[in-house]
């Protein structure tokens, strides 16, 4: 030992524990906003490229000798609480880590395999089928190091699966280990961690799990963790994410009338993410295993309520972007026009269940006849002229005596006489 190192280790052990966390555990805290690219020209790199964990972490401490790496790997492994992830198969993992922007600290094979301090392991084998839905798009195996206090989000996006491949949560096979092996093999130079893995640990670690998925029918919790509690939990996440219709309903109508509220107060970005986020949570739920459950409990009714609550919200949402086109901002055509064709898709026959179709009334009809005929117009290609005549048109005769639609039809047709 040299002297150095002997007048550190005078330090009292909490001096110690608080130098190796500052040296090994300085993850920045997780942005709780994403900063979109500054134009679409980038926006392909920006959902390819995965969001990094910023660190000042320096590892060469670890290296200093046998004693101080045996006490600062220690530190860093309980407080940072590594978790590997590694998929099988053509892989929507990116994808969906991309959604909410997870901060992941390496994805580097080679790293990732080669560290054996991980607190969890999650090994997701996605169905077959679900490769060729990806083709066109980076989909291969994935193999990342996440930190334990990200379990959270990492969960919301498994949720957010059934949005973009149906039937996601009941087919992709899911295991969990807590410990896994490598971190509990004898080493001179380690303390033995074993005991760091009591039950309150495992129901710590576990617990953003529970908190968070639904409807994962192939999930599996092995490790150092109690049979009992292991099955408890693997229950617990099987169980469909909504069963009473009632229940579902008045969540999304007080969910679209605080979104009015916001709209109201001129919070108007607010009211926009509370009513994108209600109509992406009732996508999930459409696509879910919670689906069959609500349908049959409730029948056309709940289904008929549901429509017109998520079509609503979708016009809303439309209305928001269509104002944001005008000012120029980012992305707002393309949100303008999903929403928009969304809006449209949920009132075709099958969309919500098989032989059903939700008509909306004529008012609500004409509004979304003049929001397509504004969007033709801000999009401003000629060729869309006919589509614009055609939609401001419908609006009109459903609605012939309101202003807003009877402007728009001047301007339109004053749009298509110019360019003809």
């Amino acid at each position: 030992m040299t002297s150095s190192e002997s007048i550190f280790f005078t330090l009292p052990r909490e001096i110690r524990n608080k130098i190796y966390r500052a040296v090994l555990c300085t993850f920045e805290t997780r942005a709780t906003t994403v900063n979109p690219p500054p134009s679409l020209d980038v926006y392909p790199s920006f959902m390819d490229t995965i969001e990094v964990a910023e660190h000042e972490i320096d590892t060469s401490i670890l290296l200093v000798s046998k004693h101080i790496h045996k006490e600062a790997y220690d530190v860093m492994v309980k407080t940072n609480r590594f978790v590997r992830v590694t998929t099988a198969g053509r892989s929507p993992l990116r994808l969906l880590l991309n959604h909410l922007r997870v901060p992941v600290v390496t994805e580097d094979p080679g790293s990732v395999n080669s560290f054996n301090g991980y607190v969890l392991s999650v090994t997701l084998t996605f169905p077959r089928e679900h490769g060729s839905t990806f083709k066109n798009l980076p989909a291969e195996p994935c193999s990342l190091m996440l930190l334990g206090r990200d379990m959270d989000i990492f969960c919301d996006i498994l949720m957010d699966g059934d949005t973009y491949l149906p039937g996601f949560g009941t087919k992709t096979a899911m295991k969990i280990a807590v410990a896994p092996g490598s971190i509990l093999s004898p080493c001179s130079y380690k303390y033995p961690i074993s005991e760091f893995f009591s039950e309150k640990t495992q129901q710590v670690l576990l617990q953003p799990f529970r908190n968070r998925l639904r409807g994962f029918k192939k999930i599996k919790v092995r490790g150092l963790v109690s049979r009992s509690f292991a099955e408890a939990v693997e229950e617990e996440l099987a169980q469909d994410a909504a069963s009473d219709p009632e229940t579902v309903l008045s969540k999304f109508q007080g969910l679209k009338d605080e979104g009015q509220n916001l709209y109201r107060s001129k919070q108007t970005d607010a009211a926009n993410l509370k009513w994108m986020d209600a109509a992406l949570e009732m996508e999930q739920l459409h696509e879910s295993s919670s689906w069959a459950v609500l349908t049959e409990k409730g029948g056309v009714p709940f289904v008929a309520r549901m429509s017109e609550l998520y079509f609503l919200m979708k016009l809303n949402i439309a209305h928001i972007h269509l104002k944001n086109m005008q000012e120029g901002r980012f992305m707002a055509e393309m949100m303008a026009s999903d929403a928009l064709n969304m809006a449209i898709r949920s009132t075709r026959k099958d969309f919500w269940l098989p032989g059903f179709r939700w008509q909306p009334t004529d008012v609500h009809k004409a509004k979304l006849g003049y929001r397509r005929a504004l969007f033709f117009r801000l999009e401003g290609n000629r060729q869309s002229i006919p589509y614009a005549v055609s939609s401001i048109e419908n609006a009109h005769r459903l609605l012939p005596d309101d202003a807003a639609i009877t402007k728009e039809r001047e301007t339109i047709l004053a749009w298509r006489d110019l360019i003809v």
